[in-house]
């Protein structure tokens, strides 16, 4: 009778939890999870081999705490490695995600972004682009808020701004989402990285070209619209009002100009005074007529008036709000009580000065 072969049951507590092999050294975490220093090494040196659910032990492995993210971001070679991840040719878009889930949390991790910085303005490093660009297009929504984050987080530097500025399809791509997508957090994320790259009038040129200012208007006057998205889409229009096609985008869309207004009373200080800085420019500085015509119909002369008397004694917005108050008396507003539409005339007397505020 032939023996029995001896089977033996290794417990789980002795597998690595990335690779499930026997742990030859160890390494325990203030997860209380232990972990094979050989199977990180080992992904870190051929990441090409590693596959799905490889990569989403690593992406779990480097979210559990700061421990983890320092002891990945440390290890040598790690930034190389993920980036190899994300520049060869017909990765999986789940392996993507997962290696852009690693670099969102280790990116703030002392000397990581200077590496990516070293590594992204080279030329073999170029697809690195085309594969955050794949994960705006098709990631999931965690993935694409991950995704701009880490541009954000990259874009710390002008020539990492240059490098994605020139990226068309990038802005495009960005565009996009806040045109067709509704969370907040995505549209928070997206705005946060349009408003670092806008620094170049060619960047704000592009963004005025593929229709931010109509997205930003919707944006704005969205009342469900937490403050935070709003802040940054009121900042965005600043920004684009300084270029002569930004004006005439903010004066085509009948809604953009009435929205900051509106907008004016529950937003911050510094939001506040972009957003009373656009009027001004509009009505004051350019003398735009339709941008004045709806600015007066909305009640604007009020609802400024209610501005500067939350601002004090004193400030640029308090002046701002004193010319554009004299710049808009005559124009009609809006009466419900008329049975045309339109009522009586804003007859409001000012004395302010007209002072430029900038």
């Amino acid at each position: 009778m032939g023996r029995e072969e001896l089977y033996i049951t290794v417990p789980s507590l002795f597998r690595c939890p990335i690779s499930l092999d026997v742990m030859k050294s160890p390494v325990s975490l203030c997860t209380g999870v232990t972990y094979d220093r050989s199977s990180i090494q080992h992904w870190l040196e051929e990441p090409q081999a590693a596959g799905v659910d490889e990569f989403e032990k690593i992406a779990q492995f480097t979210s559990y705490c700061e421990e983890n993210r320092r002891f990945l971001a440390n290890l040598p070679d790690s930034v190389e490695a993920i980036l190899r991840v994300l520049v060869r040719k017909g990765g999986q878009i789940e392996v993507i995600e997962s290696a852009v889930r690693v670099l969102d949390w280790i990116l703030l991790e002392n000397g990581v972004r200077e590496r990516i910085h070293r590594l992204i303005v080279r030329s073999d490093y170029e697809k690195f682009f085309d594969s955050i660009l794949s994960v705006l297009r098709n990631g999931r929504l965690g993935s694409k808020v991950q995704s701009a984050r880490v541009l954000e987080l990259i874009a710390s530097n002008a020539e990492s701004r240059r490098t994605i500025g020139e990226k068309e399809a990038i802005l495009s791509a960005l565009v996009h989402l806040l045109r067709t997508e509704s969370d907040m957090l995505l549209a928070d994320a997206v705005l946060s990285l349009l408003i670092s790259l806008s620094v170049t009038r060619s960047i704000k040129a592009q963004l005025v070209q593929l229709g931010l200012v109509p997205i930003l208007s919707r944006i704005i006057s969205d009342p469900n619209t937490a403050n935070p998205a709003a802040e940054r889409a009121i900042k965005m229009v600043h920004l684009v009002s300084a270029l002569a096609e930004g004006r005439i985008a903010i004066s085509e869309d009948p809604t953009c100009a009435v929205a900051v207004l509106d907008r004016l009373m529950k937003v911050p200080r510094a939001a506040k005074e972009e957003g009373v800085a656009v009027l001004w420019g509009m009505c004051c500085a350019y003398r735009d007529g339709r941008v004045k015509e709806r600015v007066g119909r909305a009640n604007g002369v009020t609802k400024l008036l209610v501005v500067m008397q939350s601002e004090g004694d004193a400030g640029v917005v308090k002046r701002m709000c004193g010319d554009l108050v004299k710049v808009l008396r005559g124009v009609a507003m809006v009466d419900p009580s008329s049975s045309s539409g339109y009522g009586r005339l804003a007859s409001l007397e000012t004395k302010t000065t007209h002072i430029r505020p900038y």
